[in-house]
Order: C-alpha cells, then sequence, then structure tokens
C-alpha cells in the first residue's frame, strides 16, 4: 500500500489532502516516527506529541511565507517530514546526518538554527514588526512549550509584543513537561486553564494578547477550525493555548516519559539497544561504560545526604547533568527551577548571602546564558558559590548549538573566579568532596567534558605513571591536556615513543586563575610544549600558557591543538576529531612538521 508521506513531494501537497488522508496521514506521521527515532535515537516524546498540531499548521498556513519558529526546536521533526526531509530522518544522530534541530542551510522551512529555549517570541515578534514596517503580509508564528515559555528571554518578549501589539500567533504546546515533569507556577496556571476553561482569562488578556484555548492539541478537525479562524481575522498579538500529550501514540508506560523525551535506539519494548546488541554502523547505541557526569551527580547525592547546608539548583537540566538522585533523596533541598538560567544562578546567590552551600549544576551550553549574572551578581561580588557544567567542550550528535567549545576562553576572563576541570571523575569527585565539605571562598566552576569513562579516560594506572614522569629527564617535550582530551592525550604520547620521542603529559586541572607560579617549573624544564584542548583557538588554554610564559620571559615553542575559530557541526569525537584535523594522526604530522629535527 502507497503511504501518503511518500506522495508529499512539495509541502504544498498537504493542502490538497482530504479529511479522512489527513487522519490517515497522522497515524503514518507518528509510526514514521516511532520506526525512524527507535532506530537512530532522538526526542521521541515531543514529537509525537504534535504531530495533529504540525499537520494543522502546515494544513492552514504557510510555512515559507508566514514562517513557523519552534520552541524549543527539538520538536521540528513532523515538520521536516512535511517539507520533503522524511529521508533525513533515517540519518539523525549519526555523523554528518541532519540535526534533531531546525537547521536552515538543511531547508529554507526553517527560519533559524535554534536549539535553546525561550527564542522564539522574540524572533517572531521582530518579523511580524518587519512585516508591518514594509506593509507584507504572513502571520508569523511561534510554537513554544509551556515550559521554554517560563524564559526570561520569553516573558521579555510577552512584555514587548504586548504593548507593540504586532500581527503574530503564539501557540502555546502546553504538555506540562519540560525534560522532566515541568513544576513551575505558569505551568500551574496553564493546568488550572485546562481544568476550568470556563473562567476567563487573565495572564495573556491582561498583556494585550487575543486568547483562545484551551483546546484539544490532537483534534485535528478542532485544530484546522481554530487556526482557520485566525488566520481570516488577524487581529495584533494572539495565543492559542493548545493542550498536547507528551509520547501521544506511544506504546511505552506512561511513567517512562522522561526516559522518552531523548532516548538512545529502541528495542520493540522500548528499552534503550546497547552498544554490544546494535547491528547498524554508525548508530549511536546506549553505552556500556557509565557516563562520567552519572558518577559525579551519585556523588553530589552522598553528599546532600550527609551535610544540610548543601542545596542544589539545575535550570531543567536535571537528565544532562544526572542529578536526579539527589532529587529524589533530597527533596526539600533540590531545586528545579525550569528553564531559567539566570534565576538559577542568582537564586544561589541568595541562598549563599544566608550562610547555605549552593550547588548549582547546569549542561555547560545553556550557562552562556547567565554570564551577566555570573559576573554582576556572583564575581563582583565574590560571592562563595559552587558550578557545576556538564558537557564542557564537545557534547555529541545533537546540534552545534549544544557544543560547549567556548568555555574556557569567555569564563577564564572573569576575574574571582576558580575554575577546575578535572583529569577524570575521581579526581572531579575528590576535588568535590573537599570543596562541599571545606566550602568554597568564593565563586566555583567545576566542569566535566561529554562522555563515558571508556570514552574519556586513560586506564588508572597510565594515568598515575604520568603524574610521576611529568619531568622525566628523558622527555623531549611535554603535553598539556584539557580532561576531554586526556585519553588522546595519551595515544600520542604512545605514538610519539613509537618513533623515540619521549614526552610527559599532564593535565591541566587548574583552568583559572593561572600564575606563573603554576608553571615557572615547566618553562624552565621545557621548550617544547603541545596543548590539547576542546575549545576554540583564541583565549583557551593555549592562549593562557603563551600569555604567561611572554610576560615572564619564557619562549617555549607552543603548538595548539584546539577546534579553531569556527563552530563545529554535531558530531561524534572520533569523527569532529577526524574533521578538524586534530585527530592522534593529524597531530603527529603537525608535530614532525614543527620539530622536524626532534624526531627521527
Amino acid at each position: 500500500m502507497d503511504r501518503l508521506i511518500d506522495k508529499l513531494d512539495s509541502y504544498e501537497k498537504i493542502k490538497e489532502l482530504s479529511s479522512k488522508e489527513l487522519f490517515d496521514l497522522a497515524d503514518e506521521i507518528r509510526d514514521f516516527l516511532k520506526e525512524s527515532i527507535c532506530r537512530t535515537g532522538g526526542h521521541l516524546g515531543v514529537n509525537t506529541g504534535v504531530v495533529e498540531l504540525t499537520l494543522a499548521l502546515h494544513f492552514v498556513f504557510d510555512s515559507l511565507y508566514d514562517k513557523f519558529i519552534w520552541d524549543v526546536g527539538h520538536n521540528v521533526y513532523v515538520h521536516k517530514i512535511l517539507t520533503g526531509r522524511a529521508d533525513l530522518l533515517y540519518t539523525l544522530r549519526q555523523d554528518e546526518g541532519s540535526p534533531g534541530f531546525p537547521a536552515k542551510d538543511e531547508s529554507e522551512h526553517d527560519v533559524l538554527d535554534t536549539s535553546h529555549g525561550g527564542t522564539s517570541l522574540s524572533v517572531a515578534s521582530g518579523i511580524a514588526i518587519s512585516n508591518r514596517i514594509q506593509n507584507k503580509g504572513g502571520l508569523p508564528i511561534a510554537i513554544i512549550g509551556d515550559s521554554a515559555l517560563g524564559e526570561g528571554m520569553a516573558l521579555e518578549a510577552l512584555n514587548h509584543i504586548g504593548y507593540e501589539k504586532p500581527n503574530m500567533l503564539i501557540i502555546v504546546n502546553d504538555n506540562g513537561w519540560g525534560i522532566t515533569e515541568n513544576k513551575t507556577a505558569i505551568k500551574s496556571y496553564l493546568s488550572q486553564r485546562s481544568d476550568n476553561p470556563e473562567i476567563s482569562e487573565g495572564f495573556f488578556t491582561s498583556l494585550g494578547f487575543d486568547y483562545k484555548g484551551p483546546i484539544d492539541g490532537h483534534d485535528l478537525d478542532c485544530l484546522i477550525r481554530e487556526l482557520k479562524e485566525i488566520k481570516q481575522n488577524p487581529n495584533g498579538p494572539m495565543v492559542l493555548h493548545v493542550k498536547t500529550q507528551k509520547g501521544n501514540g506511544l506504546d511505552f508506560p506512561k511513567d517512562e516519559i522522561t526516559n522518552h523525551h531523548f532516548c538512545f535506539p529502541l528495542d520493540k519494548t522500548g528499552s534503550p539497544i546497547t552498544e554490544d546488541k546494535g547491528t547498524e554502523e554508525g548508530i549511536f547505541y546506549k553505552p556500556l561504560s557509565p557516563f562520567n557526569a552519572g558518577l559525579v551527580g551519585s556523588k553530589i547525592d552522598e553528599l546532600m545526604q550527609k551535610d544540610p547546608k548543601l542545596v542544589l539548583i539545575t535550570p531543567a537540566t536535571q537528565g544532562a547533568s544526572e542529578t536526579l538522585k539527589a532529587f529524589n533523596s533530597v527533596p526539600d533541598r533540590s531545586f528545579d527551577v525550569g528553564m531559567a538560567e539566570q534565576h538559577a544562578l542568582t537564586l544561589g546567590v541568595g541562598l549563599s548571602v544566608e550562610g547555605m552551600k549552593p550547588v548549582i549544576s547546569y549542561q555547560s551550553t545553556f550557562f552562556q546564558r547567565s554570564y551577566d549574572q555570573l559576573v554582576h551578581d556572583v564575581c563582583v561580588n565574590n560571592v562563595p558559590i559552587l558550578i557545576i557544567l556538564a558537557r564542557s567542550g564537545l557534547a555529541g550528535l545533537d546540534h552545534m548549538t549544544h557544543h560547549a567549545t567556548l568555555d574556557l576562553s569567555y569564563l577564564a576572563c572573569v576575574p574571582n573566579l576558580e575554575i577546575l576541570f578535572p583529569a577524570n571523575h575521581i579526581e572531579f569527585n575528590n576535588i568535590l568532596e573537599k570543596k562541599t565539605k571545606d566550602w568554597v571562598s568564593g565563586p566555583t566552576i567545576m566542569m566535566n567534558p561529554y562522555g563515558t569513562i571508556e570514552m574519556l579516560e586513560p586506564n588508572e594506572d597510565d594515568y598515575s605513571e604520568s603524574l610521576t614522569s611529568v619531568f622525566d629527564e628523558s622527555n623531549e617535550g611535554l603535553i598539556i591536556t584539557t580532561a576531554g582530551f586526556l585519553k588522546k592525550g595519551f595515544e600520542l604520547r604512545q605514538e610519539l615513543a613509537g618513533m623515540n620521542s619521549n614526552w610527559g603529559i599532564m593535565n591541566q586541572t587548574k583552568i583559572s586563575p593561572i600564575e606563573i607560579t603554576d608553571f615557572k617549573d615547566i618553562l624552565e624544564r621545557y621548550k617544547s610544549i603541545i596543548v590539547l584542548e576542546e575549545n576554540v583557538s583564541r583565549g583557551g588554554l593555549g592562549s593562557s600558557i603563551l600569555e604567561i610564559a611572554n610576560d615572564n620571559g619564557y619562549q617555549p615553542e607552543v603548538l595548539r591543538i584546539n577546534l579553531g575559530t569556527k563552530f563545529t557541526d554535531h558530531g561524534t569525537r572520533d569523527h569532529l576529531h577526524s574533521t578538524l584535523k586534530i585527530d592522534t594522526e593529524s597531530i603527529i604530522k603537525k608535530v614532525i612538521n614543527k620539530w622536524p629535527n626532534l624526531l627521527p
């Protein structure tokens, strides 16, 4: 039997379908999503929850003329199917495959590359105001989840849009969940609206919006009817409140909704397929080795249970930072503030002022949003606070915006800030235990890279031996790494040893502040230094070492191996290192080129 999906050779073809065909297409798409995402992994729950909504939008509006802005961008899979990219979903979460987010270079139907939440209202209002200035038609549409609606940027945009009153549509995709359950006042308000729809709406209308809803986000006829009415009578900023169910149509237990927000490839029972059972090359199956963030998360849980002054805060990233254990065991001192990165940090400031010990855990890419709070609220005031950044450096197969490759550059320049990047989970947890026991004397950041122990960490014997051989007299040079590059550094050292060139190796745990006292012995001993880091070239560890050397009269030859000056696409670490020519083989060539007389 021919599939309707295969007949959608143009994004406009959907408008020719009958009501029955639209319903059949919804079933096909949901089955297609289950098949493709269970094979590749990806954001399963959120996308099965927006099938009817996305169909209705494309049936009524024109995504090129009106423009759709998806927020958060991981719910874009159905939109991709309807704009001619169904086959690309088979390449999700693979090297050089389609990103699981909007990608403007992939399709003109995607306005921007977006994966951080809360941006849609600002973008849509800018398009709407531009339309007004230029006397252009079209109704820009922001599709925003109830969790993303709590972002400070989204609330700022509501404040401005309500005053400007441009013609635009905000669809609140209300499923009650972020990555985990959304526990915020906005979620409670939207739930009250759903439970008592006859009560007059007060929040949006008081800000100057025309509000409709809540309506059933899985009732295709109702969605099409409401959207047609809105299209025919645009009247300033409008809000359509749509109730959807995350994981709609999935056969998996409801208590596994969190697990299927994002998932590794799944078997027929909904269980993750581990790497020893996976059969397809290029698919990233669930690793058998534990992730370092999970081991850190277990340590946080242990320390929280021992110390009644420790308080844990995270902005909707319990999963990425793997802090679920602590939230379950110490709920009265664990706060998930929703997608509110700025508030999370300054909430910690207030707790610190009153003598508590705030530990604030982020997925590193999202910490960028807290920069002003870090500078103004935390570091200017030298507040004792401990920040943990998970997935610093390259962050895998989601999207280029999920990497945290600017971390060392934009953080190391901030005064009063101590930054630590421990070599492995053992050193990380040892430092963490000491810091939480004695408590930090000022603002402190601890980072860990993305990956499993097997991916990232050399074996303990090799690592212990390296600590004692940094100043070995036979060494011709020194390899200095950050944690994400440490295992690769050992591979490089071994290759050089095989060429009869001995090099010491060390992980630079202390990233900032770096003083001459930290490097005086090294700079006096070594004239040849290789610095390996998963960071952009400007302002990273290599730059800091060169600055210290130059300022103190040393002139070592330093080979800096880093990510260069461009944003890095999504991909596995091995693939990206190879693509960027910073894999072991490529580094050897750079070493030979820089020191032709050093190697035989």
